[in-house]
């Protein structure tokens, strides 16, 4: 979230709130602030230390729900140890992807619905500009893990490696796999080895 008031323990625990109410199936364009601040356990005029309105609360609380989500993913990567082990861990976030994707898919519909959510999106959320400090973090924890393994030749291009990776990420993401797992076309297991045998060859193959 941007703003300094956004991190505080009240403000949280709004979004969080929200986030709550949505899994309980409750219609987003329908909650009250009276009635996420009773969610929340705090009084409903507290809310209003920390947004400004009700279009607020829910621009920045699905922000927020977007972001904790890749958050957990990044971090369970980061904990991983070898590039395989991570790239594996990128799974959790392919399997999180659908609920990102309903995030996504909300505030657009919001935006076009609520005059001032449009600003509220723009200023917080940046637009793409926030799925590129994602993949660019997740590019640097694996292409470090491949440096440390030495699956990168030197003087291989910088631009090559990255692409090698961002098509492996959007392998493991996209909405293709998506598709094929629901299919069952193949299996997890085999998907992430192949996955992972390309990788390689094609560092290596960059070293030619």
């Amino acid at each position: 979230m941007s703003c300094n008031k956004d991190n505080y323990p009240k403000a949280i625990a709004v979004c969080e709130a929200v986030l709550r109410l949505m899994r309980d199936k409750r219609d987003i364009t329908a909650m009250t602030v009276s009635e996420i601040a009773r969610e929340a356990g705090i009084g409903k005029g507290t809310t209003y230390d920390y947004f400004s309105s009700k279009e607020e609360i829910i621009a920045k609380s699905l922000i927020y729900g977007y972001r904790k989500l890749i958050d957990t993913a990044v971090e369970q990567m980061k904990s991983c140890e070898t590039l395989k082990e991570k790239l594996y861990s990128l799974q959790n976030l392919a399997e999180c992807s659908e609920s990102i994707n309903s995030f996504m898919e909300m505030l657009e519909k919001l935006a076009k619905k609520w005059d001032k959510m449009q600003d509220y999106i723009v200023t917080a959320f940046e637009y793409d500009r926030i799925h590129i400090a994602y993949v660019e973090k997740l590019m640097d924890d694996l292409i470090d893990a491949a440096h440390k393994e030495r699956l990168i030749s030197e003087g291989t291009d910088e631009d090559y490696v990255k692409y090698v990776f961002v098509s492996a990420v959007q392998n493991i993401v996209g909405p293709l796999r998506r598709i094929m797992a629901k299919e069952n076309v193949v299996s997890k297991e085999k998907w992430m080895d192949y996955l992972y045998q390309m990788i390689v060859a094609s560092l290596a193959y960059s070293g030619r």
